[in-house]
């Protein structure tokens, strides 16, 4: 059976972090939790199985990531730091993209 368990995804400043890190990096700076700073908060499905790469999927605003069983919680935060610029692109398009979605079902169309 796959391992799989949620964790937030946060940013401070221009900085993202898993939500317990978040915490660590706070303490070291003397820093107060402001959540009114938070840029964007959305939930990372993470599913650790028996393979070798790293893969990112993004579907309906959320992101999954799967991993091999190896890899540290430190490994998988220096990743979302790289691709923090392309997780929040594709999650913007896709959030737009549910919207024009909703706004063409309202709309009414008339058949003779």
């Amino acid at each position: 059976m796959r391992n799989k368990k949620i964790i937030k995804l946060c940013t401070w400043g221009n900085k993202i972090f898993i939500e317990k890190f978040l915490n660590k990096f706070i303490k070291k700076k003397n820093l107060e939790l402001n959540k009114n700073k938070f840029a964007f908060d959305f939930e990372i499905f993470i599913e650790k199985s028996k393979r070798r790469t790293v893969s990112l999927i993004i579907k309906e605003g959320r992101l999954f990531f799967k991993c091999p069983f190896q890899i540290k919680d430190d490994e998988i935060n220096e990743i979302l730091k790289k691709k923090n610029k392309w997780i929040q692109k594709k999650i913007n398009f896709q959030k737009n993209r549910i919207k024009e979605l909703k706004k063409k079902n309202k709309r009414k169309y008339h058949f003779i």
